[in-house]
């Protein structure tokens, strides 16, 4: 099983896997599942892609959709930081930074574009 398909099953009742619903649940899952494939020699391209991609592809993407929310002190271009630092600063309620995740997540997938 590969990231798409995992998070596809865990986006139907993410309660039901991460507990309370919060972002970092849901990213400790992620991170947890993603090691377990690499230790097990599971080498699924999604999963290269979504490592390598993902946090960068966020930060673009919340920058085209929040830019006229987004203060640009708090949102600095910076490659080294996670597609939970950027969710952070545009959601604060926990539902919604989950949704927001989904939704990328999504697009992510679905987008032939790379940045």
């Amino acid at each position: 099983m590969d990231i798409k398909e995992f998070i596809d099953i865990i986006k139907k009742r993410p309660e039901s896997f991460i507990g309370e619903p919060k972002l970092e649940n849901l990213t400790h899952y992620i991170d947890g599942f993603l090691i377990n494939n690499y230790f097990s020699n599971n080498n699924y391209e999604n999963d290269r892609r979504f490592k390598k991609e993902f946090s960068e592809w966020c930060q673009n993407e919340i920058a085209k959709e929040f830019s006229a929310s987004i203060e640009k002190k708090d949102f600095i271009t910076n490659n080294s930081r996670s597609y939970v630092y950027f969710i952070n600063i545009v959601e604060s309620d926990e539902r919604e930074k989950i949704k927001l995740f989904f939704k990328l997540f999504d697009l992510f997938f679905t987008n032939e574009i790379r940045f």
